[in-house]
């Protein structure tokens, strides 16, 4: 018996690749590369998606989270010179 499904209409593709980028910008974020999961969610918006509250918790605490590091390596370059 084979089993044929049905194509999926633009609406429901749109959906499946805005999930999808939800979830790199998810997996950018376990690894620490936070630039990586805030363009991700840049990218959710630039397809005309509003962000979740989730979505906008996370951007904040990644925001925050690159800020740090980059703060830590300015004062680690610091004390190098």
């Amino acid at each position: 018996m084979s089993y044929c499904q049905q194509p999926l209409d633009a609406a429901a593709r749109h959906a499946l690749a805005v999930a999808q980028t939800r979830r790199w910008a998810d997996e950018a974020a376990m690894r620490g590369d936070h630039a990586e999961a805030l363009a991700w969610l840049k990218t959710v918006e630039a397809v005309g998606e509003r962000l979740s509250a989730d979505d906008e918790d996370k951007r904040a605490q990644w925001g925050n989270a690159l800020r740090e590091r980059i703060s830590d390596r300015e004062q680690g370059a610091r004390r190098i010179d």
